[in-house]
């Protein structure tokens, strides 16, 4: 089993829109900062997240960066396909039915070797 995000509901990547919010527990507050942008055409993504630890009074900052490529529900099935796997199928948002995930957030791959 692999989950992606689905490339299609990707508005706010296209966009450039970047997102922040804060996690606290006890002593301990993170601050998460993610600017995250994806190519229409080739669909990378370059994810740039930040995480401003405050613990203790104490602060660290940590940077994260990754370039992935997002994939479609018909790609992952041809690739899983391609690299021998059987019975691969593709379910959209933690939804078990027969209907392509053409509308899901999340895509998840599920198949057997």
């Amino acid at each position: 089993m692999a989950d992606a995000p689905n490339p299609f509901r990707a508005e706010r990547w296209l966009e450039g829109t970047s997102s922040i919010w804060r996690v606290d527990a006890g002593e301990t507050s993170i601050l998460v900062l993610d600017a995250v942008s994806m190519s229409s055409v080739s669909a990378e993504i370059d994810w740039n997240r930040t995480l401003i630890v405050s613990e203790n009074g104490e602060v660290r900052i940590y940077p994260d960066r990754h370039l992935l490529r997002g994939y479609t529900a018909g790609e992952l099935k041809y690739f899983a396909g391609q690299a021998g796997f059987k019975r691969v199928r593709i379910y959209g948002d933690m939804r078990i039915t027969e209907k392509e995930p053409w509308d899901a957030s999340r895509l998840y791959l599920v198949a057997v070797k």
